[in-house]
């Protein structure tokens, strides 16, 4: 044991952890929040956290410059709090390691979602 507190890889892809949204016609009134901007506060370290939203475009941590540790993992800072919205896009949140919670209760997935290879310290994904 290296003492490291992401001692397990998490391998899963949206079908292990899709959840219906039950009221699909409330979805039209979610405020939209761009990928690109989400994007931009994980780049920052910034926290995330948004309930009842619509996020466009793909959310791809492999388009923003992040850090890395020795195993070349990038490195997340912020805590993810995306709960009871739709995302659009596909998701690659992959080969990284967050350190603070991920949270995507509640939340669908319209698309592809991949956090392969990433160390997830705490993370909720059921409705």
């Amino acid at each position: 044991d290296d003492g490291s507190k992401y001692e397990d890889i998490c391998e899963f892809r949206a079908d292990d952890i899709f959840y219906i949204v039950d009221d699909l016609d409330e979805i039209d009134e979610f405020p939209v929040v761009d990928a690109k901007d989400l994007l931009n506060m994980i780049k920052r370290g910034e926290t995330i956290e948004f309930d009842r939203i619509v996020i466009e475009n793909c959310l791809d941590i492999r388009d923003i410059d992040l850090a890395k540790d020795e195993q070349g993992f990038l490195e997340i800072n912020s805590s993810i709090k995306i709960t009871n919205s739709f995302i659009k896009g596909s998701v690659y949140l992959t080969k990284a390691k967050f350190k603070n919670p991920v949270n995507f209760a509640g939340s669908q997935f319209g698309s592809h979602a991949y956090f392969y290879e990433s160390k997830l310290d705490s993370s909720v994904f059921q409705g």
